[in-house]
């Protein structure tokens, strides 16, 4: 459970199976208990030097801090995440081991947004 006005830390540990060298931006979905999108959170990956690449099996670990959007009223919530290559208008294919196939999106979990006690100017916490 986390408020309005509470940040969410994730941490990721991940591997490309690819070679990248263009832009990758990782996305978070949340999505309410019937399964709509409500906000969507962008973060790009770090710029790379010329010449360089995201490499195939590199670990990369990634540090998100996620604060709820404004207009998300307090609910349910799960968070899904996708890997997008904006320059290329794809979405990279993702999957939580060997055996399981490509996904386009992986869920990441589900949290309960309270409104703050201490006072939150939010209109869904009047």
């Amino acid at each position: 459970t986390a408020t309005t006005d509470e940040p969410l830390e994730l941490t990721l540990h991940w591997q490309f199976e690819d070679e990248f060298r263009e832009g990758v931006a990782l996305v978070v979905h949340w999505a309410d208990e019937g399964g709509a999108v409500r906000h969507s959170a962008v973060q790009p990956l770090p710029e790379l030097p010329a010449g360089e690449a995201w490499r195939s099996g590199e670990p990369l670990t990634v540090r998100l801090r996620l604060v709820p959007p404004p207009e998300v009223p307090p609910g349910a919530y799960r968070l899904h995440l996708l890997v997008h290559q904006p320059e290329a208008g794809r979405y990279v294919g993702l999957r939580r081991g060997l055996p399981i196939p490509m996904q386009r999106s992986l869920r990441l979990g589900a949290v309960r947004l309270a409104c703050a006690a201490d006072g939150d100017a939010r209109a869904h916490c009047h």
